[in-house]
């Protein structure tokens, strides 16, 4: 896969867990989807063939024990905690972050098409 398709594709995903996101905040605050479930089901489908290439990617590596053993007890945790702080405080202007800023003077945005190439 090209930079350029896996940017597409970052985009793709980021609006399917944005939409996902939102979708399920619906049914905690009003108790139903606002959306019919067919359109919510796209976002949560597209999201999960990601999810389960990351899950055979994880199986691969433990398999490979490309990382020595499991790390000790909470330090995934401990760990996903710091990067989440980090995300929440940071400001860029990459095109596929939600954290974006608009774009510094002669900064090119990414251009992408949905849907993304295939």
């Amino acid at each position: 896969m090209r930079h350029e398709d896996v940017n597409n594709k970052m985009l793709e995903l980021t609006a399917a867990a944005h939409t996902a996101i939102t979708d399920w905040s619906d049914t905690q605050i009003r108790g139903y989807l606002k959306e019919h479930p067919d359109i919510v089901e796209e976002s949560v489908r597209r999201l999960e063939r990601m999810i389960g290439c990351l899950r055979a990617q994880i199986t691969a590596e433990r398999a490979d024990n490309l990382w020595n053993g499991p790390l000790p007890e909470g330090a995934a945790a401990e760990q996903y905690d710091e990067g989440a702080q980090q995300f929440a405080e940071h400001r860029c202007n990459c095109g596929w972050c939600l954290r974006a800023e608009p774009p510094a003077p002669h900064d090119e945005p990414i251009v992408w098409t949905f849907p993304a190439p295939a």
